[in-house]
């Protein structure tokens, strides 16, 4: 009897323990599916990087997926990036579904405050993941950036595996230099508040110097002294890819990333790159202000609220520096490449707020329940913040980007 009662009851905790993963799946993959392109619109400026390897232009940035296939084929077709991008897509969906969803459910259990209202943001968000589902990032490795920063959070706070962030950090920058300004600033922060909460703790100081060392050292390696010499002209790299791939089109992205000094390149390049920046701003820019501006006002109350609720000097100076994180992301805008760098700042603020709450922080989880207490308050508020942002998931954010883009990008890559 009371092993029959005993089952019934786990059967009953089963039922009533929230499911977060299946609808963060659903909504996820419904995303890919209306917004991912087909073979013929696949963006040939980030599915090029996965044919090229060490063998063609040493090491650099942003050849360790393509050496991995040149591993087993000397040719590789369109078709098969076009499958291996969705394979990594359709897993990194899952990933993210099941690690967010195991999360929520260990906040709402540890820290004692409910998680749904992080979740529906999330959901409801156009610069959450799903902008890596578009033409323009279809294929982007922005993706693995993702996933490694998830896996060195969790490594941050054991006692063990805390060694493997350096590494993982290094490995981070040679998949994508970018890195640097995308998500070194969220493991930093996260590695200053192990710092103070260990009471300035030697061993967490000296792997945050050693992990930020070693990325801006791989990063200044890459962009000033790794280009390759081997390729004197665009053309040169087109006859070059033409017997390795039936992509087209990706030469001059290659060049110019590859075989050319990224200072000498932006130097030559000074007047264009003022006018395009100014237009994305004042058309780009105020378009995903006023679409996201809603969700960074969440978090900019939650961070104030929580930096209000610490006692401690230091410990509110940590989570004001949570607030302005996103500062060392700026210089990401020196480049187009505005429809990755907005999704990184959110990305980055909700990465935060998730490893301060999971981590039981007390200050960060009475500013949750005090979000979600004035948010149940104003139900009709929330909803118009959901129903307002959920609107901009699905619109054509991307022809805005477009619109401006294409009047500058001959220019800019007709410097040579």
């Amino acid at each position: 009897m009371l092993s029959r009662m005993s089952k019934g009851n786990r059967r009953d905790v089963l039922r009533r323990e929230p499911h977060y993963e299946i609808a963060i799946f659903i909504m996820l993959i419904l995303a890919f599916l209306f917004s991912a392109p087909d073979i013929q619109h696949l963006n040939q400026w980030t599915s090029i990087y996965y044919v090229l390897s060490y063998a063609d232009f040493g090491f650099q940035s942003r050849l360790v997926i393509g050496s991995v296939i040149r591993l087993f084929t000397s040719y590789v077709s369109t078709r098969l990036i076009y499958t291996i991008i969705t394979v990594f897509s359709v897993l990194f969906i899952v990933f993210v579904s099941l690690t967010l969803g195991r999360i929520a459910r260990n906040i709402s259990k540890n820290a004692g405050v409910s998680a749904e209202i992080l979740i529906v943001i999330f959901i409801a968000c156009p610069v959450a993941v799903q902008y890596l589902f578009n033409i323009n990032n279809y294929g982007r490795f922005d993706l693995f950036s993702i996933v490694l920063t998830v896996c060195m959070l969790f490594c941050i706070k054991s006692r063990r595996a805390k060694w493997l962030v350096p590494a993982l950090c290094a490995l981070a920058v040679i998949l994508n230099f970018n890195y640097v300004f995308m998500y070194l600033p969220v493991l930093a922060v996260a590695m200053i508040c192990e710092y103070v909460t260990e009471n300035k703790s030697k061993t967490r100081l000296l792997i945050l110097i050693l992990s930020c060392a070693l990325s801006v050292a791989l990063f200044i390696y890459f962009k000033s002294f790794a280009y390759s010499s081997d390729f004197k002209s665009i053309e040169e790299v087109k006859a070059y890819l033409g017997g390795i791939t039936d992509v087209q089109g990706g030469e001059t992205q290659v060049f110019y990333d590859l075989c050319y000094p990224l200072a000498k390149f932006y130097h030559r390049g000074t007047q264009t790159t003022y006018e395009w920046f100014f237009d994305l701003l004042m058309k780009y820019g105020l378009y995903m202000l006023f679409s996201t501006g809603p969700v960074f006002t969440v978090f900019i109350a939650f961070w104030l609220k929580a930096a209000k609720n610490a006692r401690r000097k230091l410990k509110r100076a940590v989570l004001m520096l949570c607030l302005l994180a996103p500062a060392a992301s700026l210089p990401m805008f020196l480049a187009i490449d505005w429809d990755r760098w907005v999704p990184t700042l959110f990305l980055s603020q909700f990465m935060l707020v998730l490893y301060f709450i999971a981590s039981n922080d007390i200050d960060a989880a009475a500013a949750l329940a005090s979000l979600k207490k004035y948010f149940n308050r104003h139900s009709l508020l929330f909803a118009v913040l959901v129903l307002y942002s959920a609107s901009s998931v699905f619109s054509n954010s991307y022809s805005v980007y477009v619109s401006v883009l294409s009047k500058y990008i001959d220019d800019f890559l007709s410097l040579a």
